[in-house]
Order: C-alpha cells, then sequence, then structure tokens
C-alpha cells in the first residue's frame, strides 16, 4: 500500500489515521513526518476533519493546499491561506503545493498567476 508521499529529503506525509504509526516506526531516525492536511478551525463540529491540536500532536509538517484537495474538494486560495495561517498558528511548518502552478506558468500560463497564488497564501 503506497500512502506516503516523499519529497525526497526524509520528510514523509501519511494519512491521519496513520500517522501515529508512521511516527512510532521513524521516532529514532532521521526521518520527519508530516500530515497531509488539516482544518482551519481548531475546534468545532466540523465532521472528518482533523484539528491542527491534533496534527500538532503527532508532527510538526503538513501539506496544505495539493492539487487533488483543490480538483476534487474544491479547495481555494482563500481555504488554503486560512489553513496556512492556522498551521503557523499551531507552530506548524507548512508545506503548500505550488508545483502544479509553477509548472503551468512554464508551459505558457502567465508567471502573475504562480505570484499571486503565492502572495495569497503569505498574506496575512
Amino acid at each position: 500500500m503506497n500512502w506516503t508521499i516523499s519529497l525526497g529529503w526524509s520528510k514523509y506525509f501519511a494519512p491521519f489515521t496513520a500517522l501515529s504509526t508512521v511516527a512510532g516506526l521513524v521516532q529514532k531516525t532521521d526521518i520527519k513526518v508530516g500530515a497531509q492536511n488539516l482544518y482551519w478551525e481548531e475546534q468545532g463540529a466540523f465532521t472528518g476533519e482533523v484539528s491542527p491540536g491534533m496534527v500538532k500532536e503527532l508532527c510538526q509538517y503538513v501539506i496544505i493546499g495539493h492539487s487533488e484537495r483543490r480538483q476534487y474538494f474544491g479547495e481555494t486560495d482563500e481555504s488554503v491561506n486560512r489553513k496556512v495561517k492556522m498551521a503557523l498558528k499551531h507552530g506548524l511548518i507548512p508545506l503548500s503545493a505550488l508545483a502544479k502552478t509553477w509548472r503551468r506558468t512554464k508551459r505558457g500560463r502567465p508567471r502573475s498567476l504562480w505570484v499571486a497564488r503565492f502572495a495569497l497564501l503569505c498574506a496575512t
């Protein structure tokens, strides 16, 4: 079963249901573990969502704004921005997936799209 994403620098991103197991397996190694997503609210009745506090208990990294989340769940630049802010508020290191946007700009789309998306992610 291939459920981790390797970025090539000893960080692995597992689904939340496997995060505790993976974190335990790599505990005495240099490998860091991250979550694949988090929700922008700290608490509340958000069935199925993972709060930043829950992520923080298990790891320090989180992928936010992956293209699959945008495509299948309708995530927008604004919702990704909210998640990035919440991750930072909780001391997590967010990794925002801009690679596909960057590749599109190299294929003729305006570079301003990538710059605008990056600026929105960093907006306060």
